[in-house]
């Protein structure tokens, strides 16, 4: 089953053992999952995002670095061309 279960407390409280079961079977309890993009822990501490997010981090000291690693990641990608035009400024004219 994919769906799992996780317990949110502040790090003084104590839990008691247990599980939790959906039609007859038993979800996986985790410490930590992500909901909308942000990984939350069983303490709602920000270590685990932290943590996830220094791991895939890309540091760059010059514009031409990131320039060239997009080039190369817009090589892999199938498909035609789209050129989106944006527009920052609006008036009442």
């Amino acid at each position: 089953m994919k769906t799992k279960y996780s317990r949110f407390s502040l790090p003084s409280v104590r839990h008691g053992s247990g599980t939790i079961s959906v039609r007859n079977k038993e979800l996986k309890f985790v410490n930590s999952t992500v909901y909308l993009g942000i990984t939350l822990d069983n303490r709602l501490q920000w270590g685990p995002h932290i943590k996830w997010l220094r791991e895939r981090i890309i540091l760059a000291t010059k514009n031409d670095i990131v320039n060239g690693i997009n080039n190369i990641i817009q090589e892999m990608i199938l498909g035609e061309e789209n050129i989106y035009m944006l527009i920052d400024i609006m008036s009442d004219e």
